[in-house]
């Protein structure tokens, strides 16, 4: 592709000016002249990193440090590491712990998942930033490696106080009866049914994102950490996994999930029925009804309230069927009887899984979440808006850096030891590289 340009100062001149000369380039080489003509300033990257990093602009006395230096390059380098270990220079060259980083890692992540800031007892749960703060605390950390947002303990709910430090209890949900005469069951939203599946499994992050037949919680965990939206699969790759019409002894129709009238609704429900059942579990207040995920209990369509007790069989799911009237949702408007004992979902086609826990298990060990959560953090340090709604992505060339340095042993500022899989590393890249510091 080419791209017609006009000579320098035309611009203005009645057409037909003998000034005026017009010329041919490619495409490539156009933008290629434009990134070579950019300038290096280190001064002004560390005001944008260190807004970014700590919500606020460097020190008169950093200014100085870097100004001062034989070597800006180099001492960028080491301001940069400094930011993200959450330390700071005091009198005397002593460095001590800074919060600030933290706390806009925290507030990152509140954006990212809709959630918080802390307390939101509409939803019955003690504390709305317990899913933000567990995934601030895996980007931070030297130790955790990035599949760990998905594989903690789910039962956990934590806090970061002022100081920066994060500390996790059992996580609470409130207890009594809600508008519909739902009873919300003890005050412990795990009993002995707790999942690893991190910040997915939170109680909290279910709450909010609850709906009929649980493809809202769906839908979120597919944009969030795959950042796209459905179909994420090419179609057929998981055969009848629909209950076709009429084929169930329901008391009105199921949705129709193999419609081709207006949309062909299995691109997407081909995926989606095979994850929702993982979630359906949830009740509206994020509390684990029942660990197993497999429901063919009665259909309610009457009252509602609760029988949930400690044979699954007599346990419906915790969300309804959209149709008319509305009705407690079971397993066979999701899939058909050769995906439901065992059942047969999972994140992908090549990650099955039986329960939430081994789902989300497959979601920490998929690259596109991996690159999905790289993306993340280079539109968020570049100010850019949800990378869902962007139609133009990072290069792969670009994101293929960050995913090596991610997987790396080593970080990329000294060449020390660290744990593969920790995000600070590709921090540091993304604020070292050319295209942050060069303008």
């Amino acid at each position: 592709m080419d791209v017609t340009l006009r000579t320098h100062g035309a611009d203005g001149l009645p057409e037909g000016h003998p000034e005026i000369r017009e010329y041919v380039q490619p495409l490539e080489d156009y933008y290629q002249q434009r990134l070579d003509a950019r300038v290096t300033d280190y001064g002004q990257a560390l005001r944008m990193a260190s807004l970014k990093v700590r919500g606020n602009v460097p020190s008169l006395a950093e200014i100085r440090e870097l100004m001062g230096a034989p070597s800006r390059v180099l001492k960028y380098r080491e301001l940069i590491k400094r930011m993200l270990d959450g330390k700071v220079k005091v009198a005397g060259g002593a460095l001590q712990d800074d919060p600030r980083f933290k706390k806009q890692v925290l507030s990152f992540w509140r954006n990212t998942l809709r959630m918080g800031p802390p307390g939101n007892p509409a939803f019955g749960i003690a504390d709305q930033d317990a899913a933000p703060t567990m995934a601030a605390m895996v980007t931070v950390s030297d130790t955790l490696p990035l599949g760990a947002m998905f594989t903690q303990p789910s039962d956990r709910c934590f806090s970061m106080d002022a100081a920066g430090t994060f500390t996790s209890v059992a996580c609470t949900c409130s207890s009594g009866v809600d508008g519909s005469g739902d009873p919300t069951g003890s005050t412990a939203c795990y009993d002995a049914n707790s999942v690893n599946a991190g910040i997915i499994g939170n109680p909290a992050f279910q709450a909010v994102n609850h709906s009929g037949l649980a493809f809202h919680r769906v839908r979120v965990v597919q944009e969030i950490f795959a950042c796209r939206p459905h179909p994420a699969e090419p179609q057929g790759v998981w055969d009848q996994v629909f209950q076709p019409i009429g084929g169930t002894a329901m008391p009105t129709m199921p949705v129709n999930f193999a419609s081709a009238e207006s949309v062909v609704c299995a691109k997407c429900h081909q995926t989606m029925n095979r994850q929702a059942a993982f979630f359906a579990n949830y009740d509206r207040r994020g509390v684990l009804r029942d660990r197993a995920a497999l429901k063919t209990g009665n259909i309610r369509t009457g009252g509602r309230a609760k029988t949930c007790g400690s044979t699954p069989a007599t346990c419906d799911f915790e969300v309804d069927t959209p149709t008319t009237p509305p009705r407690s949702s079971v397993i066979a408007d999701f899939l058909t009887p050769q995906f439901q004992s065992p059942l047969r979902g999972g994140w992908r086609v090549n990650a099955p899984a039986g329960d939430l826990s081994e789902f989300t298990q497959g979601m920490a060990n998929d690259p596109e979440v991996a690159r999905c959560m790289v993306n993340r953090l280079w539109y968020w340090m570049m100010s850019r808006s949800d990378i869902v709604n962007d139609p133009v992505r990072p290069p792969l060339a670009m994101t293929d850096q960050w995913i090596a340095v991610l997987n790396a042993g080593t970080h990329p500022f000294d060449g020390s030891s660290r744990v593969p899989g920790t995000l600070k590393a590709v921090l540091y890249t993304m604020l070292t590289s050319d295209d942050y510091t060069r303008f």
